[in-house]
Formats: C-alpha cells, structure tokens, sequence
C-alpha cells in the first residue's frame, strides 16, 4: 500500500530533479504500459512515487506495485496518466 501522506509536492520535486538531470531513471524502472505525464512529458508513475516516498517517510517504497494502486495515487494527486511505450522521460 502506498502511503497517504506522499504529496504532490514530493512527486513535483522527483520530477523537477528529472528535469534537472540530478536523478536518473534506472533501466529497470522504467514505464512498460503507463507514464506521468507533467507538462507533455513522460515520467515512470511507480518511479516517482517510489522516489518521492524518501520525503515523505525516509526511505525509497519498495513495497507497492505499478498498475491501477500507483495510477490512483498519481491521478489523486492531480497528475494525468497516459499509455506510453516504455521511455522513462520524453516529450
């Protein structure tokens, strides 16, 4: 289960350091069927939860699944999901 207590802005901040080029996606986290789109770009939703997790409780979330639970979230939180085609950051 995903905890509650991630915010927006946590997910914002993940993102920002993508943008950045201060954080890397791994190979191995990267987007298979769904992606965070933020401003016609492409993000890993379960990446950046997972990430964003390290503000809100310490640590990385290693214990949640992608899918419909990780889309959820992100769509509770205001961010648009869309199929992607498995590129961790793109226009």
């Amino acid at each position: 289960m995903i905890p509650e207590n991630i915010t927006r802005q946590s997910m914002l901040d993940v993102i920002r350091k993508l943008e950045a080029g201060s954080l890397s996606v791994p190979p191995a986290q990267r987007s298979t069927g769904y992606c965070l789109e933020y401003e016609g770009f492409h993000y890993p939703p379960k990446y950046v939860v997972r990430i964003a997790n390290v503000d809100a409780n310490g640590e990385e979330l290693w214990e949640h699944y992608g899918g419909e639970e990780t889309n959820d979230f992100c769509e509770r939180r205001g961010f648009q999901i869309v199929e992607c085609g498995g590129a961790p950051h793109s226009a």
